[in-house]
């Protein structure tokens, strides 16, 4: 184009006042894109609709066409007359300032409408991929004056702040927890744990003066997409107080757009912190205890449960409407309960911090779960944990604790096909905790998938590879499946290796599986020696062994100890327990070494009427298998038949490979019902 015609074309634009309206428009474009992008945050929608940028796209062809073709002038809308064949005049230096101006906001507008397209691009890149975050542990150097479960705490609560989200899937902490040495990179790590985001944070304290610095990452690219600096002005334990800011600053890099629910969610925080940390400590003394309880540490020192709650008695003192704290206390108190530390006369202290709870903070999910809980080890009122525990999950949807507490209700009452459908529901959370998994799979035995519980026993010895017994679940899982007894050798190999677990009681068994009498006495006797403390299920498996080695007279003084051994417990332990259940059966099964018929069926049968498959789901199929092995001891094979096909029925951790395993059962294995129970299993 020529330049007087330029210039021409360019006068032209300015008096049909075209220029003025394309920037009027484009203003109000970016108003109306503002605030379509407030309202839509206001109902919870996450990306303002295409159909707005579309219109808004038609509305500029039309704003650009009518600005050309009409004026508004005093007179009203009329069209603008054709400019005619003029001398064109001289610019003068204030139509070149005019121009200029006009130039540089034309530039300013177009820019802000392509910052507004990238932004957008980038929205939709964010809405396509699963907001899977992750909070990684400090990895810093402790400071020597704070132990170290402050920064646990820290990121516990970043974490649980988080979580308030619902469009976010923030991993348990305790997922995170195993990457505290900082030597992997964010790409591997977000490849380990399937998260997209990971939310990484450093603590510094100079001069007194403390600070958190919180940054967010995608693992992808390891690409830094937000970072924030908060200061904290007296204690590391303040954290709660900047964990709204930060939840919302991590919302908003992320296109994410909060409800109303959500908002007061994330900005409810405790009235005191120090009482909020103090009740960390207390939650986490209460929970490893019960964990290493429930890894098979029977020598845990339950006496925590006693510092554990007085922690939780300190935080209620500081913080008297604490509820959580009142509810999380009950939910220790039936913990200790449940590992016999406590007696029954703890229940009605359970009771009470719970109407507490509830009377300072109706539907709180905690106090749901401590009643849950006080229902199932307190009571044994299964039906209402049930009720208890459900409540929770639907005030917490993907709360995968609810999920894993619910599977022990269902396969405690013998509810195997809701135990099912809630354990694949628990699996797809990822529970990321050695004794959900193992857990899980002893369920999964139950069910008489043995397939899927070794798959679940495998994701429990890749979190937790120096814990024992997932591998002895495991290989009774094995044997359950196939009778591979090369397989379980190996894995009792790998236990070893990895736990330095004493395995020979294990071994020993193995040996006699596979008939090798030498090798199960010389494993049985490193187990077991005669100078050690009494343990009635060695006993009774040195007596098995010597039995069926042709050594009767080491037999018969083993099946005695175990008499008097069992005596005592039955003895001791409360009535209709499942303690008692054990005992009466393991005295039974000494009697029936013994040869005392009469003793060994009426202490077998009696176990099996106090702890009845109706009553119990998971110890009672226990009481009837070993009420199978007495029978079959005796020479009552037919009343043996019937239970192992009983067995074979309901949910049970049993399968037709034990008896062609175990020697006890030798005189049954050739009884047609057995032998069609196998092949059944072989198709």
């Amino acid at each position: 184009m020529e330049p007087a015609r330029f210039i021409r074309f360019w006068q032209e634009l300015r008096r049909r006042k075209v220029i003025i309206g394309i920037v009027a428009y484009g203003a109000s474009a970016l108003v109306i894109l503002e605030a379509a992008e407030i309202i839509c945050n206001a109902f919870g929608i996450e990306q303002v609709p295409k159909w707005v940028v579309i219109l808004l796209g038609i509305g500029f062809l039309v704003a650009l066409v009518v600005s050309w073709i009409y004026d508004i002038t005093p007179g009203g809308i009329k069209k603008t007359e054709p400019l005619e064949e003029l001398e064109l005049p001289l610019v003068s230096k204030k139509i070149k300032t005019y121009r200029l101006t006009t130039f540089v906001s034309v530039i300013f507008i177009i820019g802000l409408l392509s910052f507004n397209i990238i932004d957008n691009a980038k929205s939709r890149k964010f809405g396509r991929i699963e907001k899977t975050l992750a909070v990684l542990p400090f990895t810093g150097k402790l400071l020597p004056e704070y132990e170290s479960m402050v920064f646990d705490y820290i990121g516990d609560e970043i974490t649980a702040c988080l979580g308030k989200i619902y469009t976010f899937k923030v991993l348990p902490w305790r997922v995170t927890c195993k990457y505290k040495k900082g030597n992997k990179g964010y790409n591997k790590i977000g490849k380990e744990l399937n998260a997209n985001f990971l939310i990484d944070w450093k603590a510094v304290e100079i001069d007194g003066n403390k600070r958190v610095t919180i940054f967010m990452f995608t693992t992808e690219d390891e690409k830094l997409l937000w970072s924030h600096d908060y200061p904290l002005e007296d204690s590391w334990t303040e954290i709660s107080t900047i964990s709204p800011e930060m939840s919302r600053s991590v919302a908003r890099r992320l296109k994410t757009f909060l409800s109303q629910e959500e908002r007061a969610r994330i900005d409810e925080i405790p009235d005191s912190p120090r009482a909020s940390f103090i009740a960390y400590k207390g939650s986490t003394i209460a929970q490893n205890a019960l964990y290493l309880y429930e890894l098979g540490n029977r020598k845990t020192e339950l006496s925590v449960f006693d510092e554990a709650i007085d922690l939780y008695t300190q935080a209620i003192q500081i913080d008297p409407d604490f509820a959580a704290a009142y509810a999380n206390r009950a939910k220790t108190r039936s913990w200790g309960i449940y590992t016999g530390y406590y007696d029954n006369s703890h229940l009605k202290k359970c009771r009470d911090d719970i109407e507490k709870s509830t009377s300072i903070k109706p539907n709180l999910i905690e106090a749901d779960i401590a009643m849950g809980f006080y229902c199932y080890y307190g009571l044994r009122d299964y039906k209402n944990a049930l009720i208890y525990f459900e409540r929770a999950l639907e005030k917490k949807q993907d709360d995968v604790d609810c999920f894993f507490y619910l599977s022990l209700v269902y396969r405690r009452m013998g509810n195997w096909e809701k135990l099912a459908t809630i354990s694949a529901e628990a699996l797809e959370r990822n529970p990321a905790n050695a004794l959900f998994f193992t857990n899980i799979g002893l369920s999964y035995d139950y069910l008489h998938d043995f397939e899927k519980a070794i798959e679940c026993h495998n994701r429990a010895i890749e979190i937790l590879p120096e814990w024992a017994a997932s591998y002895n679940n495991k290989v009774e899982s094995v044997l359950m499946l196939s009778g591979d007894t090369e397989k379980a050798r190996a894995i009792m190999e790998e236990n070893i290796k990895n736990t330095g677990d004493n395995i020979y009681s294990t071994l020993a068994r193995l040996d006699m599986y596979d008939g090798n009498c030498e090798s199960a006495l010389k494993s049985i006797n490193i187990a077991f020696p005669d100078n050690s403390p009494p343990e009635g299920d060695l006993i009774l498996q040195k007596a098995m062994i010597n039995m069926h080695c042709g050594r009767g007279d080491d037999a018969l003084k083993y099946y005695t100890e175990a008499i008097d051994y069992y005596t005592i417990e039955m003895r001791n332990e409360p009535e209709d327990s499942v303690a008692l259940s054990v005992a009466l059966s393991k005295l039974g099964i000494a009697y029936a070494g013994t040869g005392d018929k009469p003793k060994a069926i009426k202490y077998g049968t009696l176990a099996t009427e106090i702890m009845t498959v109706e009553k119990d789901a998971i110890n009672g199929p226990g009481r009837l298998y070993d009420l199978a092995r007495i029978y079959c001891m005796v020479g009552e094979y037919d009343l043996s038949v019937q239970l192992i096909e009983k067995l074979a029925r309901i949910g049970s951790s049993f399968s037709v490979h034990l008896v062609y395993l175990d020697p006890d059962f030798t005189r049954i294995r050739n009884d047609e019902r057995i032998i069609q129970m196998m092949n059944q299993v072989n198709l």
